[in-house]
């Protein structure tokens, strides 16, 4: 051991010691450093994913907020569109009316109507012009109470943006007459105070004459000018409106606004209505020689209805309960009825007689007469709910449907005339009634020939009907295609 006693033997030992001690401490170290990289690494890569995650979670989010947006977007669109796809029909039905009713109070009405709901109207009144005068009769309104029993008449220059829509012939705004001096010293002296006004305007050798006005005073929502697309709507119904009024009736000489026609007219209309549609009361105030005996034949469509069981089912109730339950029945059914245009030609006991075509012939008289007898069996079976929840006992309707050619007229005495309609194609809708059961339509091979393909049928057995020689074909309706 001699070579240890050797210095240079011994510093080489001990820097090998060294040597070796250092390097596993490195060792140690690079393993814990690895270690500690690694898990970094990995921490870091779990925020990243996290990051990564949340970005996506926030796109998704994000996206799912301006899909709901759109959405929400397009059906508010949907909703608008349909809401003006409504405003446009009504719209036209009206102006529909308008242009062909001959009546001045029907044509008013329309207009009462048009103004509350197409246009943001709060207050109006309607102004008619007599014919070859300066003259104003205030004929209705909207907002404002109109004594339609008395007829107020003044000049026209009493109101002088009237006077001044007249004049130009066009619609006028206040603040546009304001800016003229003359008119701005006339719409000062007046108590009326309106915001447009509106010249009805006919067409007449070639001229534009005034009719009337319609003068509007208030607008809903605190609206102080009308919308472009209202101004055109006012501007185009002048001369559609105006002309309508013109042909309709010459106010001084039928004396239609006088105070005994006004009465006598809603008198009458008030009788009539109860029985007839409002085509017939229209007939019968255009036409009053219309009420003389005879009749036409004309194609006609007859409705039958029955309540089945009634005789059984009056014996064990009250005169009073019946009596309630048919006023409640045939008040339901009789607006349906009228709803679809049909003539309630009579009640028959418990039964229903009622004429589509008659006396206004349509193309499609067979069609709203099966539509209107299916509505019937619907209003049916919510009236019995309300029957069932008052105790009472359901009720079923067989309807019986026939369309031919039939006498229609007055037929009766010079005391008393019944419109009504006869002949063979009557007494068989009255026995295809009688084949119906409760709930059942039967039509017609001759009806069913006209809305076949409208509705769904059953094509049912071949039946034999008193004064009929032959079998005839039948059908069972079920519902509108």
């Amino acid at each position: 051991m001699q070579y240890l006693n050797d210095e240079y033997v011994m510093y080489s030992l001990i820097t090998l010691t060294a040597t070796i001690a250092m390097l596993v401490i490195f060792l140690i170290a690079y393993n814990k450093i690895t270690i500690m990289i690694e898990k970094y690494e990995a921490r870091k890569k779990d925020d990243s994913d996290r990051e990564k995650k949340k970005t996506s979670t926030g796109k998704e989010s994000f996206v799912a907020e301006i899909e709901k947006e759109y959405m929400s977007k397009l059906d508010k669109l949907q909703s608008e569109y349909n809401d003006k796809m409504i405003k446009a029909s009504t719209l036209v039905l009206k102006i529909k009316n308008i242009t062909s009713s001959l009546s001045p109070q029907v044509i008013i009405k329309e207009i009462q109507e048009l103004l509350k709901n197409n246009l943001p109207v709060n207050k109006a009144v309607i102004y008619l012009k007599k014919k070859d005068s300066d003259s104003l009769l205030l004929a209705g309104g909207v907002g404002t109470a109109v004594n339609d029993q008395i007829i107020e008449e003044f000049p026209v220059n009493q109101i002088p943006l009237v006077a001044h829509a007249f004049f130009a012939k066009k619609l006028v705004h206040i603040e546009d007459s304001c800016a003229q001096r003359d008119i701005n010293d006339m719409l000062h002296s007046t108590s009326q105070k309106f915001i447009y006004v509106l010249p009805l305007l006919a067409i007449s050798e070639g001229e534009l004459i005034p009719s009337g006005a319609i003068a509007i005073e208030k607008f809903n929502d605190q609206i102080t000018a009308l919308a472009s697309e209202d101004l055109s709507l006012l501007s185009m119904l002048s001369t559609i409106i105006g002309n309508a009024l013109y042909n309709a009736a010459d106010l001084e000489s039928s004396k239609k606004f006088s105070e005994e026609q006004l009465l006598e007219k809603k008198k009458l209309t008030k009788i009539f209505s109860k029985y007839v549609s409002s085509q017939i009361v229209e007939e019968l105030m255009k036409n009053p020689d219309s009420t003389a005996l005879g009749g036409k034949k004309q194609k006609t469509t007859i409705l039958f209805s029955d309540i089945r069981g009634f005789t059984s089912m009056s014996e064990k109730f009250e005169p009073e309960e019946i009596v309630s339950l048919l006023n409640e029945y045939f008040s339901e059914m009789s607006g349906v009825i009228f709803n679809w245009n049909g003539t309630l030609d009579k009640y028959i006991g418990d039964a229903m007689m009622v004429l589509f075509g008659a006396p206004i012939l349509g193309a499609d008289d067979e069609l709203r007469a099966v539509t209107a007898a299916i509505e019937m069996q619907r209003k049916l079976k919510k009236l019995n709910e309300h029957f069932e929840k008052r105790g009472h006992k359901t009720i079923g309707v067989g309807i019986g449907i026939n369309t031919g050619e039939v006498v229609v007229g007055n037929i009766g005495s010079e005391n008393r005339l019944e419109y009504t309609a006869i002949g063979d194609s009557v007494n068989l809708a009255s026995r295809l009634c009688s084949v119906a059961a409760g709930g059942q339509i039967i039509i017609s091979d001759f009806t069913y020939n006209h809305v076949k393909d409208f509705i769904s049928v059953n094509k049912l057995e071949m039946v034999q009907v008193k004064g009929k020689a032959d079998k005839i074909q039948i059908y069972e309706v079920l519902n509108l295609k």
